[in-house]
């Protein structure tokens, strides 16, 4: 039988060690190939920076998730902080929020929602800014304990995508995405509620934004040609040799359920990215614990909160995101190697320091000068190319 877990442990630590199961819940053998994925995730979430997300953040996030005519823009922030991060939230808080907002189509049942929610999102490619994330819930089973589950579907997104070459699946888990593949049947949109009068056809991509139009929207458009939605590589591990008719009804059935999921997402990093914020360290829970006989300590991770001020939050969030989009919507060009500040909480405000790193390791050193803890930022590239393209000849060095 698969280990149940205490109330208490938080969902990455759940998953941890769920990562290390040989047997499914009612006791069936995991595949080699299921354990393959299992080993992934627990390599990734070892090496991710691990945040939870605050209830007043989440509830925020569910206004600002249903600004559409805003979401082409901030897509564009929707960018991960670090090369791989798991982010966990209470599912509760945001499911009451938009309860309360009016934009859910049937009544709240607490009882059948998982209280929490997580999400493992990596980089999909080593030299952009494409990413893919996994999900996991929290399942309560009838003897007061509890196990993680991972989503049956993942999603895969590039902010800097263009409508030329749209994102048809994920490369690091070499998949393609669901509307790509021979026999997966497209969505039908309808007219009237008796479903008699077909409206168009379109890609799961549509369905899963949930802001789908009669005629079709350049936000639908731009949002959709970034975004792939592909089985979550172990759900496809697990369910393989099922009959694809059953798997496509599956899929058909998830990507309706999780309407509006990755666009809330997109939204957080582009909170996380574009806004005011507050990372705290949470007080690491102290021994260990066994999984498959494998000694696992508990994760360190931080919590957090996005700053702004109490009355009129949204509108405030709103106008400072739409200014940094509008400061970061520059030309594509080539951004030289830099120090930046990586301690938690703290920011070089008032004064500039010429970094001069000691004791580097791993990236990350200490300034002789400011003392702060910083990171080095190789060569990359930023930018729009649609904008434009800016090239340098050379850089002037004077001493």
């Amino acid at each position: 039988m698969a280990a149940r877990f205490d109330p208490e442990l938080t969902l990455m630590d759940a998953v941890h060690g769920w990562a290390f199961a040989k047997r499914g819940v009612v006791g069936q053998t995991m595949s080699a190939a299921v354990q393959r994925v299992q080993a992934g995730y627990r390599m990734e979430l070892r090496r991710a920076e691990r945040f939870t997300i605050d209830d007043d953040t989440t509830r925020l996030c569910c206004h600002l998730s249903h600004e559409l005519d805003r979401m082409q823009g901030w897509a564009f922030l929707a960018r991960l902080p670090y090369d791989t991060v798991w982010l966990e939230f209470s599912l509760h808080a945001k499911v009451l929020e938009f309860a309360a907002m009016g934009s859910l189509k049937e009544e709240v049942a607490l009882s059948l929602v998982s209280p929490r929610c997580g999400f493992l999102l990596t980089r999909d490619e080593t030299d952009g800014a494409r990413w893919v994330a996994h999900q996991f819930v929290q399942i309560d089973d009838d003897k007061g304990g509890w196990y993680p589950a991972p989503g049956i579907l993942a999603y895969v997104f590039d902010p800097e995508g263009t409508g030329y070459e749209p994102v048809r699946g994920s490369k690091l888990w070499r998949s393609s995405a669901l509307g790509a593949r021979k026999g997966f049947p497209p969505f039908d949109l309808y007219t009237r509620a008796d479903l008699s009068e077909p409206m168009r056809q379109v890609d799961p991509e549509h369905v899963l934004f949930g802001i789908y139009t009669p005629e079709g929207s350049p936000v639908e458009d731009f949002l959709t040609s970034r975004t792939a939605i592909i089985p979550d590589p172990w759900t496809e591990a697990w369910l393989r040799g099922k009959p694809e008719e059953d798997l496509h009804r599956l899929y058909q059935r998830q990507i309706r359920e999780e309407a509006g999921q990755l666009r809330w997402l997109i939204t957080l990093l582009a909170m996380i990215n574009g806004l005011p914020r507050e990372i705290r360290p949470v007080v690491r829970r102290t021994g260990t614990r066994t999984a498959n006989f494998h000694v696992l300590p508990y994760f360190q991770h931080h919590t957090i909160t996005i700053r702004v001020p109490k009355e009129d939050r949204v509108v405030w969030a709103r106008s400072t995101l739409d200014r940094e989009i509008r400061n970061s919507r520059r030309p594509l060009h080539d951004v030289i190697g830099h120090w930046r500040v990586a301690e938690y909480g703290k920011a070089m405000r008032g004064r500039i320091c010429r970094h001069q790193p000691t004791m580097i390791e791993h990236g990350l050193g200490m300034c002789e000068r400011c003392e702060m803890l910083i990171r080095w930022i190789p060569p990359h590239q930023r930018g729009d190319p649609n904008i434009g393209i800016v090239t340098h000849d050379k850089y002037k060095v004077e001493t």
